[in-house]
């Protein structure tokens, strides 16, 4: 007997797993009233997160690229024939990257910077998968709400910390 469940039909578990993140993120920050920090951290972390999640979807071939036989293909012995774009192992390295410059070059800097370039890389590298007709499919879709959410969530904090810095200024005077 065993597991007989073919692991690459499991689909959108890296989105999934991204929303749920982000959502428990929210939620925290609601619950203990730090919004902004834990959102920050998640944030930051996830690009590295991703990155390795990549990994594993190279070693199974789940969420391929496109046929390609240029350098640096790859061939998969499920798919006798067939060579692929790496384009997980290019979703690695750029996402190690977010992840590098995030902690590093952009330390300082809001967490909306990292998430608008992983959500642009996650937009443009999905136009390499085999899954992607050359349309703005459901991933780049996500991204997008996903996006415009956490900008919402950043012009609301804004506001809550200039009205705090108002209100302190006031006192103060």
């Amino acid at each position: 007997m065993g597991f007989r469940y073919p692991i690459w039909k499991a689909g959108f578990s890296s989105m999934g797993g991204a929303i749920g993140a982000l959502g428990a993120a929210i939620v925290m920050d609601i619950v203990f009233k730090h919004q902004y920090r834990i959102v920050d951290a998640q944030v930051r972390v996830a690009p590295l997160l991703y990155s390795i999640a990549k990994v594993g979807c190279f070693s199974v071939g789940c969420c391929r690229g496109k046929v390609y036989s240029g350098p640096f293909h790859v061939a998969y012995e499920r798919f006798p024939g067939d060579t692929f774009i790496p384009v997980q192992l290019i979703e690695t390295i750029v996402f190690m990257l977010i992840f590098i410059i995030g902690m590093t070059l952009l330390r300082n800097k809001n967490y909306i910077l990292i998430l608008t370039i992983a959500l642009v890389s996650k937009i443009a590298l999905d136009y390499l998968r085999l899954s992607n007709d050359g349309k703005f499919g459901f991933t780049q879709s996500v991204c997008v709400i996903v996006a415009l959410g956490m900008i919402i969530m950043y012009f609301v904090q804004e506001r809550k910390t200039r009205s705090k810095t108002r209100c302190e200024d006031e006192v103060t005077k």
